[in-house]
């Protein structure tokens, strides 16, 4: 058991992987990147004089709390917003319960998310006591290039969201009512649920655990690759710091090199100097060598 362990110690990471995969693929994983999507577009194009904007907001409903992905509110009423990720081909009416999605051959059954959108808008509804005609639904799909035509026309490619914003021109709400609503939003929004942060955590964790797996694994080849690709960088921007079988020099062999030194056989004398003209203090046979070598060893 100890020699099959020891074998096969080293795929222990493969798990925490299969794991993170599995969450980047998951519906989970795709809401959050569709409603971090839509908030960046709405923040990023719409006026903020004209409308005041909620992302991730948790509102307290009779029996316990109601999770509203976005919500606009100005003059011309107040806009509920549904974002999914749902890539595929996407097929569902107003009224269907579930909705079908086709993908690589695959084929599944989601509930319909103007369900969710019609609950979060009667959810605000009972908070604000404000007639049903004072909102408009939307529910954003991203992952979609163009939305088929045969889907409720609430629903949208993210591209056409801030076009179907703006092209709600009646005033619905007097200036003094959209304030109020504001308000009272403010006041009754409990914040981000607890889940996000889970999710959060897990995900890092998840992620840690994988980059931690594979360094324990494969942390010495790591090293070796990045060492031996500085060294790379290294020897082509200063090629005299290696010598021809591509091995460092030592920094004596450096010093060496930069030495001018001469020697004369009819005084038997030999000095060495310094490339700025001082002189060096070097072994008489070590002197003669580097000066029959020439003078300077740059070959």
């Amino acid at each position: 058991m100890d020699t099959t362990f020891s074998q096969h110690w080293h795929l222990a990471w493969i798990l925490p992987a299969l794991f993170l995969i599995a969450y980047l693929g998951s519906p989970r994983h795709g809401g959050r990147m569709a409603y971090r999507r839509v908030k960046r577009l709405l923040e990023h194009s719409l006026d903020r004089r004209r409308f005041t904007q909620f992302h991730g907001m948790v509102l307290p409903t009779g029996g316990g709390t109601e999770a509203l992905d976005h919500v606009l509110v100005s003059r011309h009423g107040i806009v509920v917003i549904v974002s999914e990720h749902r890539p595929g081909s996407l097929s569902g009416g107003e009224s269907q319960e579930l909705w079908k999605q086709e993908r690589f051959g695959r084929t599944r059954r989601w509930p319909n998310p103007l369900y969710r959108a019609k609950l979060q808008m009667e959810t605000l509804q009972r908070l604000l006591e404000i007639p049903r005609d004072r909102f408009h639904l939307a529910v954003v799909l991203s992952g979609q290039d163009k939305v088929s035509k045969d889907l409720p026309r609430q629903v949208l490619a993210a591209d056409r969201l801030v076009p179907f914003v703006e092209s709600k021109v009646e005033q619905l709400l007097t200036p003094e009512q959209a304030d109020k609503v504001v308000e009272k939003l403010k006041e009754s929004r409990l914040g981000a649920g607890k889940s996000w942060s889970r999710t959060a955590v897990a995900r890092l964790a998840l992620g840690v655990a994988v980059i931690g797996g594979i360094w324990f694994v494969y942390g010495d080849d790591l090293r070796s690759f990045f060492s031996n690709f500085d060294e790379n960088v290294e020897r082509r921007a200063a090629p005299q710091r290696f010598d021809e079988r591509g091995e460092r020099k030592s920094e004596e062999q450096l010093f060496e090199e930069s030495l001018t030194c001469a020697f004369s056989t009819d005084t038997m004398r030999c000095s060495c100097y310094q490339v700025g003209g001082e002189k060096v203090e070097i072994e008489f046979e070590r002197c003669r060598e580097l000066a029959e070598r020439g003078s300077v060893l740059k070959q």
